[in-house]
């Protein structure tokens, strides 16, 4: 019982404060779900669920981020990296606007925020590892989402083969790397300059004007990220 009220007492006031913050953005987008469901639920040629998915993938990572921070878990950083990796792939493939931009600002602002608070027991390194791994896991889910138009641009002939097995190399590198880069950071560090390879290699062949090609230009981001922090963890 001591021991819970001294942890509630060394508690920073940022962390409740970003918790906050986490929580109401978290209910204002159910609200705005809720508004959708019902606006969609007339037509008949949009999928309700379909369309209500990604705002409900961002309501459970908002109310999870708002939960590790007020209980000052890393896995915190995991939950805002995640929300931003999905949050760039959604400009790119959208037109940039006001709200977006204002969305990109707070993120950031709360992840620099976030930061702060561990860094002093932790230091640098394992947060940015942290965020990486949940910028990897934001990709995957962004992947996922597009599967069906790959499908159908591979079996059209629109994008070639050689091309889908070169990106389809370039994530499975990227997520392998990502789980390795604690443990193994030469094995790595290696398989994220596979990732970058191909994701690079093979982002010409599909249209950047589409969304579906956020995940080729972000995996490329991140291997090159993932690639810097290996690369100083056999530095230090």
């Amino acid at each position: 019982m001591s021991n819970d009220s001294s942890a509630m007492s060394r508690r920073p006031r940022a962390a409740y404060i970003i918790a906050l913050v986490c929580l109401v953005t978290a209910l204002l987008q159910l609200a705005a779900g809720v508004v959708i469901l019902k606006t969609l639920s007339a037509s008949e040629s949009v999928s309700p669920g379909l369309s209500f998915l990604p705002l409900a993938i961002s309501v459970v990572l908002n109310l999870g981020t708002a939960c590790a921070v007020y209980l000052m878990r890393v896995e915190a950083l995991a939950c805002f990296a995640c929300l931003l990796a999905r949050l760039l792939a959604r400009m790119f493939s959208h037109s940039i606007q006001l709200e977006t931009m204002l969305d990109l600002i707070l993120l950031v602002a709360l992840i620099y925020f976030t930061l702060r608070l561990f860094k002093a027991g932790m230091g640098w390194r394992p947060l940015l590892v942290m965020l990486l791994l949940g910028a990897a896991a934001g990709h995957l889910t962004v992947l996922l989402g597009n599967l069906p138009a790959y499908w159908m641009l591979v079996g059209t002939g629109s994008v070639s083969f050689f091309a889908a097995l070169l990106t389809l190399i370039g994530c499975v590198a990227l997520y392998v790397a990502v789980l390795m880069l604690h443990a193994h950071p030469q094995r790595a560090k290696k398989l994220f300059l596979i990732a970058a390879l191909g994701s690079g290699m093979s982002l010409s062949a599909w249209d950047l004007q589409y969304g579906f090609s956020a995940p080729l230009w972000l995996g490329v981001a991140l291997a090159l990220i993932g690639f810097g922090l290996a690369h100083r963890s056999k530095a230090s």
